[in-house]
């Protein structure tokens, strides 16, 4: 055999080199896309930044800001838990990526403090489970102060006494002490019987950022 004829095959060799390695490079690389797709997309744990109202009462509104929530009605949980008790779960009807709201469920009750044998407002720290759990419970400064159901409104206003003063709501013209006016209050649509009406953490009215009505 010639010379010629043994050195022929390497070149077909040296191409079926190249063709498999550029199947290997191809392979490699599909199998890093989705890789790097995963990495993008991967479940971050719910952060809460703000709870308004601080001060609320079983069977009000909650609203939750923060990030890394799932949007969608029901696809959000949030968990109250005070220290030593259950902890108590509820699906927010309202979800965006960046709020909640619900309302204060009524299993809350059960797991107020009590003292001298009656439930007594209690701190309620919070934690949102989305794709995947907050990693921790709120911090007191972000744990509302939650109160029993409050009276029907018509009961509040005559019997009542919002801001325990001792004087009787009927018996004055601001029952909550904000320095708003009920009448003044139920032109603008705020609570005559709640001081922090816009959830803004401060207990005047009067020192809300929105514009006089």
């Amino acid at each position: 055999m010639s010379l010629r004829a043994r050195i022929r095959p390497f070149p077909h060799r040296a191409a079926f080199a190249a063709a498999s390695v550029a199947l290997f490079a191809s392979a490699v690389a599909g199998a890093a896309a989705p890789a790097a797709h995963a990495a993008k997309t991967k479940k971050k744990a719910p952060v809460i930044t703000s709870v308004a109202p601080m001060d609320v009462a079983v069977g009000e509104r909650l609203t939750i800001r923060g990030r890394h929530f799932r949007p969608g009605r029901g696809r959000n949980t949030v968990v109250f838990k005070r220290a030593g008790s259950r902890a108590v779960f509820t699906k927010a009807d309202i979800s965006t990526r960046k709020m909640l709201r619900l309302e204060v469920p009524e299993s809350l009750l059960k797991y107020f403090v009590v003292n001298a044998g009656q439930p007594v407002p209690t701190r309620f720290p919070v934690r949102v489970l989305a794709k995947k759990f907050g990693k921790r419970f709120t911090s007191r400064r972000l744990s509302p102060l939650v109160f029993a159901p409050r009276p029907p409104m018509t009961e509040v206003l005559g019997d009542g006494d919002c801001d325990g003063d001792g004087v009787l709501n009927r018996d004055q013209a601001d029952d909550d002490s904000d320095l708003l006016s009920d009448a003044t209050e139920a032109a603008i649509g705020t609570d005559p019987c709640k001081a922090d009406s816009d959830g803004d953490g401060s207990r005047t009215a009067m020192s809300t950022s929105r514009p006089p009505i």
